[in-house]
C-alpha cells in the first residue's frame, strides 16, 4: 500500500514538473478571437429547437425569456422573429413540414417544467 502510494505520488510530481505546452497555440483556429453569437447571449436559456426540413443550415431557437430567433447559415448570424410580440416565457417549436418554400411555425408560448 505504502509503495503504491510512493510511486502514485511521483506519478503525479513529474507530470506536474513537466513542462507545459499549449496544444491550445498549435490549434489553426488559435488565432481567431472568441466572440458571442447568437440567442444565448442576448436571451438566456434555450427551450427548443426546430430544424427545417431540407435545410440543415437553417433552423429555429426558442428562448425561455420570450425570444425567438432563426438563422439560415448554421448559426453564423442569428434573425430575432418575435421582438413585436408580448410574452414572458416561449416553450416548445416546431416546423410544419408540408410546405418547403412556406416554414410555418408553430411555437408554445408557455414553458413547461417537470
Amino acid at each position: 500500500m505504502l509503495r503504491t502510494r510512493l510511486i502514485f505520488t511521483t506519478l503525479i510530481f513529474l507530470v506536474f514538473s513537466l513542462p507545459m505546452t499549449s496544444l491550445a497555440a498549435d490549434h489553426p483556429l488559435a488565432g481567431i478571437p472568441l466572440r458571442n453569437i447568437g440567442p444565448a447571449l442576448t436571451s438566456g436559456r434555450v427551450s427548443d429547437f426546430a430544424f427545417v426540413p431540407g435545410k440543415p443550415q437553417s433552423f429555429y431557437v426558442s428562448m425561455a425569456s420570450g425570444g425567438l430567433w432563426k438563422t439560415e447559415n448554421n448559426g453564423t448570424t442569428w434573425k430575432p422573429l418575435f421582438d413585436n410580440y408580448s410574452s414572458i416565457t416561449l416553450g416548445d417549436i416546431a416546423v410544419s413540414q408540408s410546405n418547403e418554400n412556406f416554414n410555418q411555425i408553430l411555437l408554445n408560448t408557455l414553458e413547461w417544467q417537470p
